[in-house]
């Protein structure tokens, strides 16, 4: 089986998530966080939990799966199923996360459940937010395939997930952003703000943790 050495930009990011150089860093990470604490911090202060709780929960399940795509890279010692460019980022956490992608995750969740519509709504005789859960997947899913990947900044090694074809674009919006989308909606609705909140926090905490025991061992860190 093909060693990391023979995918370079794998070796690359893999390479650059144990490594933190700080000459790197300008103002876009710092700009982006702020954008992205203005927005949930207006909600939090207007009280709307509801799109704080989607927006949280759509980036745990994203991030999930970024830990799940550094272990299957780590453990097949070939190819991850998305690798994020180390040269056009700030700085790499993972093989396929990075800083900027972390903030824009975040704020995709944020736009989403702002505009997820009402439990009673119907579109074309379906649950409209299931309708606006399809959506968002198809929507991320283009944007990754013919924007992100022509620019070099997310590029794959199987074709039967990263291709520019049908089953490819059904692959990434069914297996990678659908059930991101349908739980964000699903928190959405949760008639309980402590409950909404506390749990999609309690499991980014998780996932933090993960990364923190596991960074050492899988030497992400």
């Amino acid at each position: 089986m093909p060693s990391r050495s023979e995918l370079p930009l794998a070796k690359a990011a893999f390479d650059a998530s144990r490594k933190f150089d700080a000459t790197k860093l300008d103002d876009s990470p710092i700009f982006m966080c702020l954008i992205t604490l203005g927005f949930y911090g207006f909600s939090f202060k207007s009280s709307d939990f509801s799109t704080i709780a989607g927006g949280l929960m759509f980036s745990a399940v994203i991030f999930a799966s970024e830990l799940l795509n550094a272990l299957f890279f780590h453990f097949t010692h070939y190819s991850p199923l998305w690798i994020s460019n180390p040269l056009k980022t700030q700085m790499q956490l993972t093989v396929g996360l990075n800083m900027e992608s972390v903030f824009l995750t975040l704020l995709l969740g944020f736009v989403f459940s702002l505009f997820i519509p009402s439990k009673k709504m119907i579109f074309f005789c379906l649950p409209a937010r299931l309708m606006w859960a399809f959506m968002g997947a198809i929507f991320a899913a283009a944007l990754q395939l013919f924007l992100l990947n022509p620019m070099g900044i997310i590029t794959f090694k199987y074709s039967w997930w990263g291709g520019a074809d049908f089953l490819s674009m059904s692959n990434v919006m069914l297996f990678g952003y659908l059930s991101a989308f349908v739980l964000a909606c699903w928190m959405h609705g949760i008639p309980y703000p402590v409950i909404k909140v506390a749990l999609p926090v309690s499991l980014l905490l998780f996932e933090l943790g993960v990364f923190i025991f596991l960074g050492p061992i899988c030497h992400w860190i």
